[in-house]
């Protein structure tokens, strides 16, 4: 196999993408027409699926390095992409700018308090971005709270000092903290509120931090400004979302033995979303790296 032009041996087989070893250095990734949801793959698309997730998470890692957070992209194209080779924290950090989905129902029983000034109704957005962490490599994910994270952290990364690790969660919760406020103006900027999304973090043998993973229309949430207006004012039930949740609501009110019949009628709309919002982004984003001042012009 070969990935933009290097030679590549498949290590896995995931729900959207394949993975690849490149050499002692590097990993391959293959975004594919898989359709993934609830932890399992329930159909495929068209090719052009791959290209977008894949384009989409390059584009936003691009930005990430313009503004100096570091990433583990190296080259991309199509449907591929090289990045570094890293040994994955055992976390998914979790940034959210509205109250919704599981974290709307822990609020409900009482499991976190909100900021305040907010009054905790769904689809509520929060004053700055609220992050959470929970497991990455446990059979289900939950979330954590700091007393379980240094004992998590040692147990999966136990080739590293202790001071080690722990510079690595205090910068990755730093750097989610700074995505979070960043995403919010450039999906902002594009048209879209940023609702959600989940990053992972790498380091290298010297303890170095870089996001990894990808972060595309399979990582995020995001829906129309007047959807969730809209919403908010009882007039719909949810915001017109164009990332994976689209394909999750049409398939929590089906039959499980109707879902394939779904995902046939849902596809091609869901791709369709997916074009739009990676088109809107590809322009906001292409401003700012051209001019970074851009991006204080958003901020005001």
């Amino acid at each position: 196999m070969k990935i933009l032009g290097r030679s590549a041996t498949l290590v896995s087989k995931g729900k959207n993408k394949d993975i690849y070893t490149i050499g002692d250095k590097r990993l391959g990734f293959v975004f594919t027409s898989r359709i993934s949801a609830f932890d399992g793959v329930v159909g495929t698309t068209t090719p052009k699926r791959g290209e977008l997730l894949c384009e989409c998470s390059a584009m936003i890692f691009t930005l990430f390095e313009k503004l100096n957070i570091s990433t583990h992209l190296l080259q991309w194209g199509s449907n591929q992409m090289i990045v570094r080779k890293l040994v994955r924290l055992p976390f998914e950090f979790i940034v959210r700018n509205v109250l919704m989905g599981s974290a709307f129902k822990r609020y409900t029983r009482g499991e976190f308090t909100l900021p305040e000034g907010m009054i905790g109704t769904e689809y509520e957005e929060f004053p700055k971005p609220f992050f959470e962490i929970t497991t990455k490599l446990e059979k289900h994910d939950r979330v954590v709270d700091g007393g379980e994270i240094p004992s998590i952290a040692r147990e999966h990364l136990s080739g590293y000092q202790e001071t080690v690790i722990e510079k690595a969660m205090l910068r990755a919760k730093e750097t989610t903290e700074k995505i979070g406020f960043l995403l919010k103006l450039v999906f902002a900027a594009a048209g879209f509120v940023f609702i959600d999304g989940k990053l992972e973090y790498g380091i290298d043998e010297d303890g170095n931090l870089y996001v990894i993973d990808s972060f595309g229309p399979d990582e995020f949430r995001a829906c129309t400004p007047s959807s969730l207006a809209r919403t908010l004012l009882n007039i719909q039930d949810a915001p017109d979302f164009y990332d994976k949740e689209f394909l999750r609501r049409q398939l929590r009110d089906a039959l499980k033995e109707g879902r394939e019949e779904v995902v046939k009628q849902v596809a091609e709309e869901l791709e369709h979303r997916y074009e739009i919002i990676t088109s809107a982004l590809r322009e906001v984003i292409k401003t700012i790296i051209k001019t970074p001042k851009a991006l204080d012009k958003l901020r005001r």
